[in-house]
């Protein structure tokens, strides 16, 4: 089975951590601490979140070549993409 994954910092969605729609319906794309209310809570760069994710994984015991491959793929989560797509 595989699982979702929040499309702006790449955290795993379970049930807990999904973020709300306009409506209240839970999100199937953002978790919690990302989106709230049919709204990103923060408006960010990839860069800046890249930081964010990179700050929070400091405090995992989690391989340095696992963590780099995480802040590597950010860029190509939904929120990213569509945000190039909307630059251009």
């Amino acid at each position: 089975m595989i699982k979702s994954m929040c499309q702006s910092c790449g955290k795993i969605l379970n049930r807990e951590n999904k973020g709300t729609l306009d409506n209240g319906d839970f999100s199937e794309n953002y978790c919690s601490s990302c989106f709230q209310n049919g709204e990103f809570r923060e408006t960010l760069t990839l860069e800046e979140m890249q930081n964010k994710v990179m700050l929070s994984l400091a405090k995992h015991p989690i391989p340095k070549k696992v963590k780099q491959y995480i802040i590597s793929n950010l860029e190509n989560l939904e929120r990213w993409t569509q945000r190039e797509e909307v630059d251009e």
